[in-house]
């Protein structure tokens, strides 16, 4: 059946943990340490791609982990699906999956200074590599469950797919902010408070002393001309006026600075929307990559389905939702609609008409 998800968003970008009650078969979430056993990684050993992967993220080099890995995926197009692939190749692929997957995304965040941002976080390239990760472990489960290899390896193979697709997809549902501009608004005015607060207390006493300053200087305006120019000021009027002068500059060197940040600001919250918007296209087809990788691997075991969805964040009521957005009710998904929250799913959407 043609699958339902748009793949150029997968091309172009990359869930909080849900507990629905209907579903008590849960897998725990792994870290990149804790994945399942991969029967097959230990003939990687000596991969020195592999090794690489490895080294740069257990060292948190995150920039140059994701440039790397782009180097090592592209490798499948959907045409292997027909063609095949060999077995070698698959589980190298698989494994460069596993640990991309489980990779986490970059850090910048609001707090992070401008000068410390990274062209990478801009560019949004982890979230894009991912979006490729996700693409290949779709093609990836295809192949396996055409190619010959035993029934154990294919289960095993079905099931790595499943967790690394969930893994991706929970971790992007919990980097997405659903109400961004809400969010961009509170961060903006807490943060300009808190630096107009500091600022002002800082400078309160000059800003005094330059209002008075201003009313002395309005009042010497109402005495003539003459009598202004003929009047000499004191050694220690010169002294003050030095002094304030240096206040001055100092003060305004500190209001670009006050400026600047909330420049800075706005402009990390602009790239943070920007990738936000790239999460919420994942989220929005992404789904479909894991559904089409269950359909797949777990014909008429809804239990199975519905967990791995869990896994991957969704709440129970957003499972059918995405089981009929992405496929709708058909010969291949009618053992869904038949289960208990299938036909809750039905009767809802029954009543709503």
């Amino acid at each position: 059946m043609m699958m339902n998800f748009r793949m150029n968003y997968f091309l172009f970008c990359s869930v909080a943990l849900a507990s629905p009650a209907t579903f008590s078969s849960v897998i725990a979430l792994p870290s990149s340490a804790a994945f399942p056993t991969d029967s097959q990684e230990l003939k990687f050993n000596r991969d020195s791609d592999i090794g690489e992967l490895k080294k740069l993220l257990q060292q948190g080099e995150l920039v140059k982990f994701y440039q790397t890995a782009r180097t090592h995926m592209g490798q499948l197009e959907w045409s292997d699906i027909r063609g095949g692939v060999s077995p070698d190749k698959l589980d190298r692929l698989l494994l460069i999956a596993r640990i991309t997957s489980a990779a986490p995304l970059f850090g910048e965040n609001e707090n992070t200074p401008s000068e410390q941002m990274t062209p990478d976080f801009d560019l949004k390239n982890d979230i894009s590599l991912k979006g490729k990760v996700m693409v290949d472990l779709v093609i990836i489960s295809k192949i396996n469950l055409k190619q010959k290899c035993s029934a154990v390896r294919k289960k095993e193979v079905g099931q790595l797919c499943s967790i690394y697709a969930a893994t991706m997809l929970k971790m992007m549902k919990e980097a997405y902010i659903p109400d961004f501009e809400g969010w961009k608004k509170e961060v903006m005015e807490r943060k300009t408070a808190v630096w107009s607060k500091e600022f002002n207390a800082r400078w309160e006493s000059f800003l005094k002393e330059r209002d008075e300053r201003v009313e002395r200087k309005k009042k010497e305006l109402s005495i003539p001309f003459e009598q202004r120019m003929r009047r000499q000021k004191t050694e220690e009027e010169r002294i003050r006026d030095r002094e304030f002068g240096e206040k001055d500059a100092a003060f305004m060197q500190e209001a670009r600075e006050k400026w600047d940040k909330c420049r800075n600001l706005a402009n990390i919250l602009s790239i943070m929307e920007d990738r936000n918007s790239k999460i919420k296209s994942f989220l929005k087809d992404g789904g479909g990559g894991l559904l089409r990788i269950l359909l797949d691997n777990y014909p008429g075991k809804a239990t199975e389905v519905f967990k791995y969805l869990k896994l991957a964040g969704y709440e129970e009521g957003e499972m059918m939702e995405l089981v009929d957005r992405e496929e709708g009710k058909t010969e291949e998904t009618e053992f869904l609609y038949q289960s208990p929250l299938g036909r809750k799913f039905l009767k809802e959407k029954k009543q709503k008409k």
